[in-house]
């Protein structure tokens, strides 16, 4: 069978490719909140708290496409990163750094698993969206069996890699929006890159005036709750008033 590129493949596949990954669970995660959403037919239906790059290594932002997960991964130090010039290859096991499964995003990122904490009073990777080692077994389980992609893998030990790939590729968003409103509130969540400026506050201010929030005040609580946030691990938070 002929395997066509993706980059080359013709524009009925990317339809069909597009509509199946439509009705696919999604991940959308919010850097500065540290959150990773798991989303389902438009309804959020599991929240996981996560660590990204810290500031010299920080997480990408934009969309993503999630084809297979790999369960026990092995982890090569990356060649051109100063970081990991003394690091060697890890086995798959409990030691290993990717812990016991891992989500390719393309680009040398993942969404994965760890042997140790993931360290929420600050960001310990190198760019990677780090899981609890059993949040990140139970987000690959559950797109998985979303997406009719299991495989039995049972015969296999933990030490022994093996790939799944899934049926309908998993589309992931990846943010940096400092100010949020969810669930009635208006939050403020800490600037881990300093990407504050005056315009995004602005454009903060203009989030909750769509919301319903008095145009006259919206960037006075934007600014103030932002202010607020500084230095935090954790974020601020106010009702939101219509």
């Amino acid at each position: 069978m002929q395997i066509v590129p993706w980059q080359l493949a013709p524009l009925w596949l990317w339809a069909s490719v597009l509509a199946g990954a439509s009705q696919a669970p999604r991940l959308d995660i919010n850097l500065p909140a540290r959150r990773l959403d798991l989303i389902v037919a438009g309804r959020i239906v599991r929240t996981y708290r996560v660590a990204i790059g810290d500031s010299a290594y920080p997480s990408p932002t934009g969309r993503f496409l999630v084809r297979r997960i790999i369960w026990s991964p092995s982890w090569v130090p990356p060649a051109d990163a100063p970081w990991s010039r003394d690091l060697r290859p890890e086995p798959p096991g409990p030691d290993n750094p990717m812990g016991p499964v891992k989500l390719p995003l393309g680009k040398g990122y993942f969404i994965h698993g760890s042997p140790r904490s993931i360290g929420m009073s600050r960001p310990p990777t190198h760019g990677c969206v780090r899981l609890r080692s059993r949040d990140a077994v139970a987000l690959a389980h559950f797109l998985e069996s979303d997406t009719g992609s299991i495989e039995n893998t049972d015969a296999l030990g933990n030490d022994t890699t093996r790939t799944v790939p899934l049926a309908i590729p998993i589309q992931v968003l990846i943010r940096y929006d400092l100010v949020e409103v969810r669930l009635g509130r208006v939050i403020a969540n800490p600037d881990p890159y300093h990407r504050r400026t005056p315009a995004t506050d602005s454009a903060d201010a203009r989030l909750l005036r769509v919301a319903g929030y008095p145009a006259d005040s919206a960037l006075g609580v934007v600014s103030g709750l932002l202010d607020s946030a500084r230095g935090r691990v954790g974020a601020v938070s106010a009702p939101l008033r219509r």
